[in-house]
């Protein structure tokens, strides 16, 4: 999805050469539209992987403590 992104802003850099103005108007909001679209998609998918990390972290965490324990009372 990054990948599209900059791809998108690149083709957005290029459509500023763009002679005619409509044509350029109607790229920019075609262009733009995408980018809101994957951008929204790529908030989703972070908050995906930030919960799954969470998740990790929080079983490792349990996980040393309960090490702890076990050998406080070996």
């Amino acid at each position: 999805k990054y990948d599209d992104q900059e791809r998108v802003f690149k083709r957005l850099e290029k459509n500023k050469d763009v002679k005619d103005k409509n044509t350029s108007e109607l790229n920019k909001s075609i262009l733009s539209k995408y980018v809101n679209d994957n951008q929204k998609e790529i908030d989703e998918l972070e908050a995906q992987f930030r919960s799954f990390a969470d998740i990790v972290y929080n079983k490792q965490e349990e996980s040393k403590r309960q090490e702890k324990i076990d050998t406080f009372f070996r």
